[in-house]
């Protein structure tokens, strides 16, 4: 029992020291710069009594605006490390609660790789390395303690961990209610309706806000009808089989094993061979467990219907919007743990498979960090900004994402808010900043974000901005109209590749909203 218990501890400091050579570095991405400036601004009163006015759509997860975005408002930009730190726990904190869910279902070997598969998985990385992000792994992990102690009869203990959960972040309901359809298909219907009760509260409390503050909840359109959403849900399941079975996933994990840095590769030879020397196998299953199996294609099912309400994602492996595959990974890797054979030679496939992009992706998230502080220290100091006119708008040109590959994967400058919260101490006298992206277009004296749905005045004094050389150089409107004509799209999925194809209308037809990816 001793020699068990020391061995346990060995595995949780080991996994502790992994998540801290994958995450420690990562830093700040996406929407972190906006947040922080926004809650910068506010008081301690307004930070600990939270009003939609001024927190608008977050006003919906208030666990995670105390437990998780109290961050952005006391430690800022500076000591960045305190977010890996925070990301770190967060992450050892998940795979435990995953774990002891599993262990319901599996041997402990099987439950702790299918823990951590799920937790890291390649395909939705802005989950592991993104501190907004952590919303999406958080609620799957709290609800998933909740069932495992629910399964065990601990009822106090499943409900306080269940509403936390369920009210954590508006990312909670298809993992409430897809869990609970274990006891559904358990036949123990006092149990189902116990466990989805804290997201039935949390829907009510959902459109409570929608109906009296409509201006913090954007999520889904009044516009909203039967034949747009079958049209989002056929697009979320193809999306969706594509970017686990399509060229996108093998696209993803070709260029994240490229992006191995040296120490990477040493420290992955040291485990691989371990690997091959330990006599272990897998643990075998003697029995499918066809009621988690069941619930979690419902957490799926029901994260492609609240997608398809919303119409604003559909699913890729690349960019920060692959966070929406953190409730698919769920049943794939249970699948992958359920049907993975004893023998050793598959437990060495599945590290190899599992590993060598999970590293790569960590050093290239690190390298992404490290130019991105460089990037931004050099706007903050920027000698051609300093010297520029007032009521001017300025085009960045470079640095729109960051390229993994062939495919620009990380939204940096092409994010008008987060331009907006970088260029922000340059703006005081009336001045502009955005993208210079190829979803621009100049209609009656206005700059339009077919994207975003912004609109820009044009103004006297237009220049374009180069983030890399610090370069500003005057431009006519003729001129800038040229360069946005000329302006190639991203390249955020392979199948751009197929503009002018039937592919492109049916994606167009079934998703609108898409169409600026083929201008």
């Amino acid at each position: 029992m001793f020699g068990n218990l020391v061995n346990q501890y060995k595995i949780h400091i080991f996994i502790l020291f992994g998540l801290g050579y994958l995450i420690l570095g990562t830093g700040l991405h996406g929407d972190d710069y906006v947040e922080i400036m926004k809650m910068q601004d506010f008081s301690n009163f307004q930070f600990f009594y939270p009003s939609p006015y001024i927190h608008e759509h977050y006003i919906l997860g208030l666990p995670a605006h105390y437990l998780l975005f109290w961050a952005y408002k006391f430690i800022g930009y500076e000591n960045l490390i305190f977010y890996d730190l925070i990301k770190i726990l967060a992450h050892g904190i998940c795979i435990f609660f995953i774990f002891k869910f599993l262990t319901n279902y599996f041997e402990a070997d099987r439950a702790l790789l299918g823990s951590i598969l799920f937790i890291l998985f390649p395909l939705h990385d802005a989950t592991t390395y993104w501190y907004m992000a952590l919303v999406y792994i958080i609620p799957a992990a709290l609800l998933s303690y909740s069932c495992h102690h629910l399964l065990n009869n601990s009822w106090l203990k499943s409900f306080l961990y269940g509403l936390l959960g369920a009210s954590f972040f508006y990312t909670s309901p298809p993992f409430v209610f897809g869990l609970g359809m274990i006891f559904a298909f358990q036949r123990s219907y006092k149990k189902f309706l116990f466990f989805i009760f804290p997201g039935i509260l949390y829907v009510g409390y959902y459109f409570y806000i929608k109906a009296y503050f409509p201006f913090a909840e954007k999520r889904i359109g009044d516009s909203i009808d039967l034949v747009s959403f079958l049209k989002n849900f056929i697009a979320q399941i193809l999306s969706s089989i594509e970017s686990y079975i399509g060229p996108s996933f093998f696209l993803k994990i070709f260029y994240a094993v490229v992006s191995l840095e040296f120490t990477s590769i040493i420290i992955l030879s040291v485990i691989f061979t371990c690997i091959l020397k330990s006599k272990r196998a897998l643990s075998t299953i003697s029995k499918h467990p066809k009621s988690l199996i069941l619930s979690l294609f419902c957490v799926a099912l029901f994260s492609f219907i609240i997608f398809s309400l919303t119409g604003y994602y559909n699913h890729s492996p690349f960019n920060l919007g692959n966070r929406t595959l953190v409730y698919t990974s769920f049943i794939v890797c249970i699948l992958i743990i359920s049907f993975l054979p004893s023998k050793k030679g598959s437990l060495v496939f599945l590290s190899v498979f599992f590993l060598l992009p999970l590293f790569g992706l960590s050093d290239y998230w690190k390298d992404w960090n490290s130019d991105q502080k460089l990037i931004i220290a050099s706007i903050d100091q920027s000698s051609a900004l300093a010297d520029l006119p007032p009521d001017s708008l300025v085009f960045v040109t470079d640095n729109l994402y960051h390229k993994l590959g062939a495919f620009d994967h990380i939204e940096f400058f092409s994010m008008s808010w987060n331009t907006r919260t970088i260029f922000n101490k340059y703006r005081s006298q009336g001045s502009q900043f955005m993208g210079l992206t190829s979803y621009l277009r100049i209609t009656d004296n206005k700059v339009i974000d077919q994207k975003f749905y912004e609109h820009y005045q044009l103004k006297k004094n237009l220049f374009l901005y180069e983030s890399m050389t610090d370069k500003l150089i005057q431009i006519s409107p003729s001129e800038l109209t040229n360069l946005m004509l000329n302006k190639k799209p991203a390249f955020r999925h392979w199948i751009q590749g197929l503009k002018g194809t039937k592919v492109e209308d049916l994606i167009t037809q079934l998703s609108p909203r898409l169409a600026y990816i083929f201008k």
